[in-house]
């Protein structure tokens, strides 16, 4: 503390956070108060540095119905970044999860689809990383197969069989040809179920019938009586 005739001095000297605050002169008659507010240097600096990407998001590639993780690692923890697939912002949902703890941020895409490939960015507003999400089709194959058929001359038979996915593209043949609808052909397909229906069963209808889905085969025998 200085006074030089009518002036008096506070001097504060090596000034720390918690130095803050408001200070008063008193003079026994009058008083007179000011605040001093002490910043962090380094805190300010800190604060206003571009958030960058430490780690950027890498290229995946998995299968469908399974979960999807892009990860990336920020200069500075707890930053609001932006999730976009194709330049389309994502929102969270039941399809999208985002997580954040401190530095990592993470984008998790549940329940995957074929529609669900494409390109995956993440935007924190100073710098973007993106990369590329292949979502690999799951072969179809069958949970029942084809069963061989014995049937009446004149009447109508079903083949039957159950796949692992729902709306799959199967094709039928008879020996080595392949089958398309028409009136002697019914090609059903309701969910998992495909079904092949031959109607009036002549003695030359008799032969081997596959169910091919690309990915395996089923083959069963149908027998025609006279």
């Amino acid at each position: 503390m200085k006074q030089q005739g009518s002036t008096t001095e506070l001097v504060i000297h090596d000034l720390e956070l918690k130095d803050s605050g408001k200070y008063t002169c008193d003079s026994g008659h009058q008083q007179t108060t000011a605040a001093v507010t002490v910043h962090d240097i380094y805190l300010s600096h800190f604060a206003a540095l571009p958030v960058t990407f430490k780690q950027p998001l890498q290229n995946k590639e998995t299968e469908e119905g399974s979960t999807a993780t892009f990860c990336c690692e920020l200069s500075k923890p707890s930053a609001a970044v932006e999730w976009k697939k194709g330049g389309v912002e994502l929102q969270p949902s039941q399809k999208y999860e985002m997580r954040q703890r401190e530095c990592l941020v993470e984008l998790l895409i549940h329940n995957l689809k074929l529609e669900d490939t494409g390109e995956y960015s993440c935007d924190s507003g100073d710098q973007e990383t993106k990369a590329s999400l292949n979502v690999k089709a799951l072969p179809v194959l069958f949970k029942k197969e084809l069963k061989d058929k014995d049937v009446q001359e004149g009447a109508a038979v079903k083949f039957q069989c159950e796949l692992t996915k729902d709306k799959a593209t199967v094709e039928w043949r008879k020996g080595t040809m392949e089958l398309f609808p028409c009136a002697k052909y019914d090609i059903n397909l309701n969910g998992r179920i495909a079904e092949l229906v031959i109607h009036n069963v002549e003695p030359e209808d008799a032969s081997d019938y596959t169910c091919d889905t690309g990915d395996q085969q089923s083959t069963a025998v149908l027998r025609v009586n006279g």
